[in-house]
């Protein structure tokens, strides 16, 4: 995973600036599966539930799929559900 897209997002998120976040947590999404195929890494449903939120966020709508995604697939972290929470209102 691209440590600095992902710290580059988090922020972004902090501040409202969604579309820097979409972007950088796409770019963060995309290394993961480069350097572990589609990955079984621990984090990647949660960077999918935060690309997925920020979709929303950004008025996208297929956003809600990732983020239900995610959460089906997580048995643990629960920040996945509560980005699933929110992108559903």
């Amino acid at each position: 995973m691209d440590k600095q897209a992902y710290k580059r997002a988090k922020d972004a998120l902090k501040k409202g600036d969604y579309e820097a976040a979409e972007q950088d947590f796409k770019l963060a999404l995309d290394s993961t599966h480069e350097h572990i195929g589609l990955s079984n890494d621990g984090q990647y449903n949660s960077l999918r539930s935060y690309y997925g939120l920020t979709l929303v966020l950004n008025s996208n709508e297929d956003g809600l799929s990732l983020c239900r995604a995610a959460a089906s697939d997580e048995h643990l972290n629960g920040d996945v559900f509560l980005h699933l929470a929110c992108a559903e209102l």
